[in-house]
């Protein structure tokens, strides 16, 4: 239940997901590194873009996190 006792001025927010269904319980026997390995290319650098740039570029107006689950709840 939410309840508001305010003024309210939607602001223009996009929210854009990417979800890839890769999990460890999915990974066939004796090769157990898809999902961990897709974790790490999508949040850690390249050898031309450093760690903390992808984090950078996020962080001007947006958020990066990975799941375990399908639920989700984010608050800020």
């Amino acid at each position: 239940m939410m309840a508001w006792n305010g003024r309210h001025d939607p602001a223009q927010i996009v929210t854009d997901m990417i979800w890839h269904k890769v999990r460890s319980a999915d990974e066939p026997p004796g090769k157990p590194e898809l999902a961990p390995s897709l974790e790490r290319l999508i949040f850690r650098g390249t050898p031309n873009r450093a760690d903390s740039e992808f984090d950078g570029a996020v962080s001007v107006s947006g958020h990066n996190t990975a799941l375990t689950d399908y639920k989700s709840l984010w608050a800020r």
